[in-house]
């Protein structure tokens, strides 16, 4: 057991669906005097729906014929806590609800998306061997943005969140 929830583990973390809806709960590992010890302490998840956001149901209706897409780069620009992360959760939620793999790659561990593999940049070629449908790559270096194009490429949807004040000059 113990090796199974260390397999599903990413940055000590796991996210996944219960009876209640989604879960996420940081995974504690320690040993003790008869073998391993497991601690799994409940994190609160709540991933907004873009009509909590503020966007019109014409704008969810344009952006969900952009996630339902097979494959496609969608960059989320913004400065430093303007929601970039909230809408690419949502965005990545909405993408997700026809049963496709999803995997997260952040900095900060990952976002709460129910049923998601999350992984820190540094384990990027792990998290795309998973073959994943969709993938949110969330406040990643700059210099992987090149490999968020590549996945887009490969026959994925691609959410990239990048931090700057105009989407035009950052990604030049």
């Amino acid at each position: 057991v113990v090796g199974r929830l260390q397999s599903m583990a990413h940055a000590e973390r796991l996210d996944f669906a219960t009876a209640d809806g989604p879960g996420r709960y940081r995974l504690r590992i320690a040993e003790a005097v008869y073998g391993q010890a497991i601690t799994l302490i409940s994190q609160d998840v709540q991933i907004h729906s873009l009509e909590d956001i503020g966007f019109t149901r014409e704008q969810q209706t344009r952006l969900e014929q952009i996630l339902n897409l097979p494959y496609g780069l969608l960059v989320v620009v913004g400065p430093k806590d303007s929601g970039r992360t909230t809408l690419a959760s949502a965005l990545v939620e909405m993408a997700s609800r026809s049963e496709r793999q999803v995997v997260t790659i952040s900095r900060h561990g990952g976002v709460g998306i129910s049923g998601a593999l999350c992984f820190t940049p540094d384990r990027l070629n792990e998290a795309l061997s998973q073959d994943p449908d969709v993938v949110l790559m969330d406040d990643v270096p700059l210099d992987r943005v090149y490999e968020a194009a590549q996945a887009a490429l490969e026959g994925r949807l691609v959410v990239l969140t990048v931090s700057g004040s105009r989407a035009i000059h950052t990604m030049r």
